[in-house]
């Protein structure tokens, strides 16, 4: 007989390897520029135009096949007007960003968030580490949850 693995199997060792990692982050940065360029109304040929390269690098990149650099996403993030966040988060949490510009938070973020002291506590490799934010802006989720 076979020898034949299930699905969650073959993603536990996919995610064992870096190359899973590099590429999941790849897929975040071009999904954020692709969504970026939609809210600002800007095209392939637009930001081409703007950073002085041809449209088939920007297809290049849009496709998550441009050797991503620091450099190259703060190009790209800048032509965009945005920046390039980085979030280390401990393997198996979900994160969620709520960009917020000068301390309001977007409309659809408002009507589902409330303040509150957030404390938080965690511990990995044996390690205890807690974190506090006073009057800290939480979202909800759609079942009401902070």
């Amino acid at each position: 007989m076979a020898n034949t693995r299930t699905f969650e199997e073959l993603l536990a060792q996919a995610r064992s390897d870096d190359a899973y990692w590099q590429e999941w982050l790849v897929g975040d940065f071009v999904e954020a520029l692709s969504s970026r360029m939609d809210e600002l109304g800007v095209s392939r040929s637009q930001l081409a135009l703007a950073l002085s390269t041809s449209p088939a690098y920007i297809t290049k990149v849009l496709r998550g096949e441009s050797n991503f650099t620091i450099r190259s996403m703060v190009k790209l993030a800048r032509a965009v007007r945005s920046v390039v966040r980085v979030h280390l988060a401990p393997i198996g949490a979900s994160t969620r960003w709520i960009d917020s510009l000068n301390g309001a938070l977007p409309q659809h973020a408002a009507a589902n968030s409330t303040s509150a002291d957030v404390s938080m506590d965690f511990s990995e490799n044996g390690r205890s580490t807690r974190i506090r934010s006073e009057n800290t802006t939480l979202a909800r989720s759609a079942s009401g949850r902070a």
